[in-house]
């Protein structure tokens, strides 16, 4: 048998690792369905940066409109399309987040699939989103990815997806190099794969692939990140005090190259 190339490695790895992490993931939500509080975690303070995003772009996609969620991990996202009004379709590779969107959306359309070859006819859907998906592959499975997203894509249709950006300020990028040589050098498995991106190389990826209105949208500046690491509660506290400084600077376009999220819209 041949060994696996770096590029199949993590694909394994990234299905691997949300599959251990299923019930953390649903707890996350629950949690945030019970305390209305998303300051809570980093991944729930980052997720509500990515979400205010993606409602206001899913407005713009007519009620009944057919809407595709790519990872959509343990079904959250797709029962609050489903809620308004969208016929709305989830694809998740790992086993036991599927079986737990399964669950939770009954009579809802959730399957196996990658994104690299996503199994939907051509121009199947008015939206398709893929939020934290795309950053676990590398390059050339990014550039796949960019193709199998617009061909799904209905003409006049949007997609919407998130990248890590590689010049961030919030020292996400600084934290991934030093885990990774720390495992490396204590012997243990790697850490799913990370790829970093500029704006610059997204927009010139998607405007090769016909990409009209392009939207590249910063997220996460200060580097709240490490207080979260350090304990919920202190990252909590410094991200109630830094959210609106933060929330600013994403007004400018010249801050965006120094994002932690790279949020990303696109007509095809």
């Amino acid at each position: 048998m041949n060994n696996p190339t770096k590029l199949e490695k993590a694909r394994v790895l990234a299905v691997d690792s949300h599959d251990q992490n299923a019930g953390y993931f649903e707890n996350e939500y629950r949690s945030l369905d019970e305390r209305n509080d998303y300051a809570t975690t980093a991944f729930l303070y980052g997720r509500k940066k990515i979400d205010d995003l993606l409602y206001s772009a899913l407005q713009r996609i007519p009620a009944g409109g057919s809407v595709l969620d790519i990872g959509c991990g343990t079904g959250d996202q797709v029962c609050r399309v489903k809620s308004l009004d969208y016929q709305v379709t989830g694809l998740e590779p790992a086993p036991q987040m599927r079986s737990l969107a399964q669950v939770k959306n009954p009579g809802v359309k959730i399957i196996d699939g990658s994104i690299l070859q996503l199994p939907f006819e051509d121009q199947s859907f008015d939206f398709v989103f893929a939020l934290e998906v795309l950053r676990y592959f590398h390059l050339p499975d990014v550039h796949k990815a960019y193709e199998e997203l617009f061909r799904v894509l209905k003409p006049g249709g949007a997609v919407f997806f998130t990248m890590v950006n590689r010049y961030a300020l919030d020292g996400y990028n600084i934290f991934y190099y030093l885990k990774k040589v720390a495992l490396n050098l204590a012997g243990k498995p790697p850490s799913a794969h990370c790829e970093f991106v500029t704006p610059s190389q997204v927009m010139s990826d998607l405007e090769s692939l016909g990409g009209r209105d392009i939207q590249i949208h910063g997220r996460l500046f200060a580097p709240i990140r490490f207080f979260y690491k350090a304990s919920n509660a202190l990252g909590k506290t410094v991200a109630m005090k830094l959210e609106s400084f933060d929330d600013a600077q994403a007004q400018y376009s010249w801050t965006v190259p120094f994002a932690g999220h790279l949020i990303i819209e696109a007509k095809k």
